[in-house]
């Protein structure tokens, strides 16, 4: 004997509340793509300027003083000393210009494509940097004993307007992550209505 199991439906909020939670989160993903589309073109620059001022301060400067057969006086060691730390100090923008380059691709790949993990990816990523940044502007005013608290106060500003985008693609990948998790609920009730049972 066959015996067809009754379709189950799931209750449903208001129609007024699912239509603002989903107006809210189409602002939101519509501010966090435009932030993802304004980011990667930043990093991008960033990457690609950092990229070819290695190459000429290296071809420029490095190799010139490695060719060079006469003997260093004392009056070199501010030249070499500069030479060599600007060097590094573009070679170190480049290596992070590059990291953030490629979240900011995880960031629109997952804008994109609806990808929760790549959006969250990000969002820790920038967490991470939020962090970091408000605590080396803690020990620089502590270092330089508030000597230069405008410094301090500009980085301070610009971690709180980035959280305000962090807010955005947090806000994205959870509509994301709500959005998967309803459908695959759907799917598991299509499945309980349709297939039959057998006692």
């Amino acid at each position: 004997m066959t015996i067809l199991v009754p379709g189950v439906h799931k209750p449903r909020l208001p129609s007024n509340l699912l239509q603002d939670g989903y107006r809210s989160y189409r602002k939101a993903e519509k501010g966090a793509l435009a932030f993802a589309i304004l980011n990667i073109t930043l990093t991008c620059i960033a990457m690609i300027s950092s990229l070819v001022g290695t190459i000429f301060w290296f071809a420029t400067f490095i190799i010139k003083d490695l060719t060079t057969d006469r003997e260093p006086s004392d009056n070199d060691f501010l030249h070499y000393f500069f030479t060599y730390v600007l060097f590094g100090g573009i070679v170190v923008l480049l290596v992070f210009s590059s990291i953030a380059f490629i979240f900011s691709v995880f960031l629109i790949h997952g804008i994109c494509k609806k990808k929760p993990q790549h959006v969250k990816a990000y969002f820790v990523y920038g967490v991470l940097v939020t962090g970091v940044s408000v605590m080396s502007a803690i020990a620089y005013l502590i270092i330089t004993s508030g000597t230069d608290p405008l410094t301090v106060a500009i980085v301070l500003l610009v971690c709180a307007v980035y959280s305000l985008f962090l807010a955005m693609i947090r806000a994205t990948y959870k509509s994301y992550e709500q959005r998967a998790m309803f459908q695959y609920q759907d799917n598991l009730l299509v499945v309980a209505s349709e297939v039959p049972k057998r006692i």
